[in-house]
């Protein structure tokens, strides 16, 4: 058991590119900032000497005492007796509190004490449970500016002819969808323009690198596209299960080949750590739905990627649709998604209420006489978030961008709707009552602050550059990368700044307000929910030599909120 916590907190740490706050456990080195030791505070290093035992040793080298009577934080370490405390353990994305004992007192060289190990939980958001409230989004790949759906009344604000189905185009939509507060995308799943669902994958994974917290990705199997036009399957037969089945490989196929990071896997959405599945109607494409069962698509999603994802080791999380029947009859949720021209629709079903949520529907630009549900320029869709209550569980949207049937909530143009030549459509309708392109993703993303259960404040702080020694007097320039992590987003105008803790005995910077020309706030309003901000300081040292204690936070006005870097500058 020993050997197995040590290779499980060590392997957290390989790799790792969390460098700022707190105690942390980077290679092969815990920094502590700072620890108590009496009446005193000092700064030190303990680096690791013997994996297998975890133990570790006082860096003498590193050893400073902090000159500037530094107010000790609940979180902070202390070394009392024989034993150092760590109440707040940073180790890549993880957090913990852990114990270590003094084994020999003369080289001060310590032991974890596994029995002391706590858990906290994840620097990221939690993930999803059954309890949880979550937004979600049915998402469509078939875009290319002269291919897929082109014919939908609502054309996008940069002009249809800009949906070019590249990664840097997909960047631009996911922003979109993250400026919406949206957790969950449900990506279309069929056996067609797959190479747009590539390139859908390239563009999360480098939104990834650059250190943006993307949606969780499920994806979202249509039986009605993907065997159109071909005799009925029979869902009692093996060789028909197969297929089903296939369908899900081949998308975590993709998923694991294009979306390369290290956080892929935290990427997948699931619910109580269960892959989620999501699928449209069975019923008209195969016979005898109710044959299929769960371990047909446990076993091979199990036997193709539980080496890739343990969570692939557990039964997947189903949801279907809610008012076609039959659907698969170990659903875990249904919802009523492209089954009804309603607004609102609540479904209750194994204990838990869905809502799905609809703009509008028009789709007379291709189908005669097709159906219409308005939208009044946004009217009705702020009505139905108004309708959610609090004994709702799951919010699903649709859709985001279903274009020719024009449910989508993308930023469109504000002109009047496009109406196909030769079309027997003769109704009108209004996109915005107050001319706003992103009308929908605003109203979806004030519906889900007040709906997830999301802080609105919350911040990480990913790196900083902040220097280890100063000479007296000097300046120098540090930089911050930080991330929204709250449903609210950030702006100058509304006071958000990095600052550093006004009870530091030396002030280094008056800190740094968001520069609202940046970091395309003048596009999307703010800094979104899970976007990375970079931020640039100038440092003045104090004249007088020592070792201070430094702390640096986001701030709204004069309320710090999310994590805080700790940090000690040597003057010299």
């Amino acid at each position: 058991m020993k050997n197995s916590c040590g290779l499980f907190l060590i392997s957290l740490v390989l790799g790792s590119q969390w460098s700022f706050a707190q105690a942390t456990f980077t290679g092969s080195k815990v920094q502590l900032p700072i620890v108590a030791v009496g009446s005193e505070l000092y700064a030190v290093d303990l680096t690791l000497i013997d994996g297998e035992k975890l133990i570790f040793r006082v860096d003498g080298s590193s050893l400073a005492i902090l000159t500037n009577n530094a107010i000790l934080q609940a979180t902070d370490p202390v070394f009392a007796g024989t034993t150092l405390t760590l109440p707040l353990l940073h180790v890549g994305n993880q957090k913990y509190s852990v114990s270590l004992k003094l084994i020999e007192p003369a080289t001060y060289t310590f032991q974890v004490d596994l029995a002391s190990l706590k858990i906290l939980g994840s620097r990221t958001p939690a993930a999803f449970t059954n309890a949880s409230h979550i937004v979600s989004t049915s998402f469509f790949h078939w875009f290319a500016a002269n291919g897929g759906q082109r014919t939908g009344p609502w054309v996008p604000v940069e002009g249809r002819i800009n949906w070019l189905g590249t990664a840097p185009w997909w960047k631009t939509q996911i922003k979109q969808v993250m400026s919406a507060n949206i957790d969950v995308i449900n990506v279309h799943l069929i056996n067609s323009t797959e190479e747009r669902r590539i390139t859908l994958f390239n563009a999360l994974n480098e939104m990834l690198a650059e250190g943006y917290d993307i949606p969780n990705v499920a994806p979202f199997l249509d039986p009605l596209v993907t065997w159109h036009d071909q005799p009925k399957f029979d869902l009692a037969t093996d060789a028909a299960k197969k297929l089903v089945a296939d369908q899900y490989i081949r998308f975590y196929n993709q998923y694991f080949q294009y979306i390369t990071h290290p956080d892929a896997v935290a990427n997948i959405a699931t619910i109580d750590g269960r892959p989620v599945l999501v699928t449209w109607h069975f019923l008209v494409n195969f016979n005898n739905v109710l044959s299929m069962q769960q371990s047909d698509l446990a076993v091979p999603l199990q036997t193709n990627f539980a080496n890739k994802a343990s969570l692939f080791n557990k039964p997947p999380y189903m949801i279907t649709t809610a008012l076609n029947q039959p659907a698969f009859s170990f659903a875990d949720e249904r919802v009523a998604m492209f089954e009804i021209n309603e607004h609102y629709r609540e479904v209750k079903y194994n204990n838990l209420t869905t809502v799905q949520l609809k703009p509008g529907y028009w789709d007379q630009n291709v189908r005669s006489p097709g159906s219409f549900l308005p939208r009044a320029g946004g009217i009705h869709y702020t009505a139905a978030w108004n309708k959610v209550h609090a004994g709702v569980n799951r919010i699903y949207i649709e859709s985001w961008n279903e274009y020719d049937e024009g449910t989508g909530i993308y930023a469109g143009a504000t002109t009047p709707p496009y109406i196909a030549p030769g079309s027997t459509n003769t109704n009108t309708d209004m996109w915005s009552t107050t001319n706003n392109p992103f009308e929908y993703i605003h109203t979806t993303a004030k519906g889900a602050a007040k709906f997830n259960d999301i802080p609105s404040l919350d911040a990480m702080m990913l790196q900083h550059t902040l220097p280890n020694t100063l000479a007296k007097g000097a300046t120098a320039e540090a930089t911050f990368k930080v991330r929204n992590h709250g449903d609210e987003s950030w702006t100058g105008a509304a006071g958000f700044s990095l600052k550093q803790f006004p009870t530091d005995k030396a002030t280094f910077s008056n800190g740094v307000n968001i520069n609202d020309a940046n970091d395309e706030i003048p596009l999307y309003g703010g800094i979104f929910r899970g976007r990375p901000l970079t931020l640039q300081t100038q440092l003045t040292a104090p004249t007088t030599p020592g070792s201070y204690l430094t702390h640096w936070q986001m701030m709204k006005g004069n309320q710090p909120f999310g994590e805080v870097i700790t940090h000690v500058i040597k003057v010299q």
